[in-house]
């Protein structure tokens, strides 16, 4: 995979035929008629600062693509795909459109290949730049130190955000406290906060509510791209934007303290026979239930989510259904998405579920339990009749959403699930490791090994102490 940026992006598309825009004189270069009136400017080509100058500028490189003979995605407009023969050899290239960014996978390398006459052609109709192999983009870090995999992490932008953000009270935290991202009150805290949001005094001053959405904000950058270990506490975080307390502005702290002692790591994805599968799990509660999802793929998680359920649920039913849909709503779009990169799925999407109540409902007719979620969520049972989604039954305990929507408060329980989801045992090799007095994967390994070659009759006392002490700290 291979980065290209853009020069100027803006100022290299092109106007609608036809199009007309004006603009006002540039500060300092002012210019009047005679009667005094400041003249405009005609805009001849787009420049930044127009309204629609990211419309043209997609309106200019999308058809440049089509043209070269590149398929766009029906699932992702932003993707482009073109397979051909070239010296009895299928050559393929993907390319994935980032504003003025470009990543490019391409399976052959050379002037003659199908990668090569597309670089020709791109330099010879844009100003661009050749950036290399990627290894960053959009503050996202690409690691391909371990043969067979790469790890996309955000060490560099979670390290920014805590010396921007860290305070005297996240100093006290200390390791142990931050093992876990959130604590057992995190969800009465918000309900909390929820509640006393209409008080005539604010809870904390202007400047701490800036500082608290922009602390929030950063995290949640983390939380949708590589960490999707604080998905559920940045979802509860995110309810309270307008109305933080200082319970809350404690928590936030508490998350960014659990990211700095985990600045290193990320979603690592190695090859794996498995197809694409997805959990979806909720928690029910009357203020408002949590809903949460995740979809692995070679060994790591590919798309999760940890939200409020958008309809009241009154039972926990209810809440399953409602997450189940909205985790369906992904596999839709996911198994469309991997079969236009060229992975199709020999059979239909798996989404585990814990609750073979919501399979039980699909077919029954609406009663007045249900009939404030069945136009939103009725149409599970069009996908299973159709076999676009299957959903089997996983127990509760092996449900890995259970992850995103606060099922999960134990620490070995959640370092179990992380590990799994974010797939962090594979990065051993590399000797990546937590901050904080916490062992490293290495010293894991060693124990893990150790205590191994003791057969259940003959274990060794000290070391399945020392074991278990370091899977607890873990």
């Amino acid at each position: 995979m291979r980065r290209w940026d853009f020069v100027a992006a803006y100022l290299q598309g092109d106007l609608e035929p036809g199009e007309e825009n004006y603009c006002s004189c540039p500060p300092g270069y002012e210019e009047t008629d005679d009667l005094g009136e400041a003249y405009v400017y005609r805009v001849n080509k787009p420049v930044y600062g127009m309204a629609q100058a990211g419309r043209r500028w997609q309106r200019s490189l999308f058809p440049f693509l089509i043209g070269l003979g590149y398929t766009q995605f029906g699932s992702d407009p932003c993707l482009f795909r073109k397979t051909d023969i070239i010296d009895g050899i299928e050559h393929t290239v993907l390319v994935g459109v980032y504003v003025d960014d470009l990543a490019i996978v391409y399976s052959h390398d050379g002037p003659t290949s199908l990668y090569g006459i597309f670089s020709t052609a791109l330099t010879q109709r844009w100003e661009v730049e050749d950036e290399g192999p990627i290894t960053d983009l959009l503050n996202i870090e690409f690691d391909t130190s371990v043969p067979g995999s790469i790890t996309i992490h955000q060490q560099s932008f979670i390290n920014g955000l805590v010396e921007l953000h860290g305070t005297k009270l996240s100093a006290r935290l200390s390791p142990e406290h931050t093992v876990l991202p959130f604590d057992g009150h995190l969800a009465q805290h918000v309900i909390d906060a929820v509640d006393a949001r209409d008080a005539e005094a604010p809870a904390v001053s202007a400047t701490e509510l800036r500082d608290y959405q922009s602390i929030v904000g950063a995290m949640l950058y983390c939380s949708t791209n590589t960490r999707p270990d604080i998905a559920y506490p940045i979802s509860m975080l995110c309810r309270c934007m307008s109305c933080p307390t200082y319970a809350i502005i404690g928590a936030a702290q508490h998350v960014l303290r659990y990211l700095e002692r985990t600045d290193r790591l990320g979603l690592t994805y190695s090859y794996s026979p498995d197809v694409m599968m997805g959990y979806a799990d909720a928690v029910h509660s009357d203020a408002s239930s949590t809903v949460g999802w995740n979809f692995q793929y070679s060994q790591a998680a590919v798309s999760w989510g940890s939200k409020k359920a958008k309809t009241i649920s009154r039972s926990s039913l209810d809440s399953s259904i409602m997450a189940t849909s909205e985790a369906a709503k992904e596999a839709v779009y996911l198994t469309s998405l991997i079969n236009e990169i060229g992975f199709p799925l020999d059979s239909p999407m798996k989404l585990y579920i814990s609750d073979t109540s919501v399979t039980e409902r699909f077919y029954e007719p609406p009663h007045e339990k249900s009939r404030h979620i069945e136009r939103r969520h009725g149409w599970l049972h069009e996908l299973a009749d159709s076999a676009r989604v299957e959903f089997p039954f996983i127990s509760a305990p092996a449900n890995m959403a259970a992850f995103f929507s606060g099922g999960i408060r134990r620490k070995q329980s959640f370092i179990y699930a992380r590990n799994r989801i974010m797939n962090i045992g594979s990065r051993i090799p590399s000797g990546y490791e937590e901050r904080g007095g916490v062992a490293t994967t290495l010293v894991l390994a060693y124990f893990l090994i150790s205590y191994r070659h003791y057969s259940p009759r003959r274990n060794c006392h000290a070391c399945t102490i020392s074991y278990r002490r370091l899977h607890t700290t873990m």
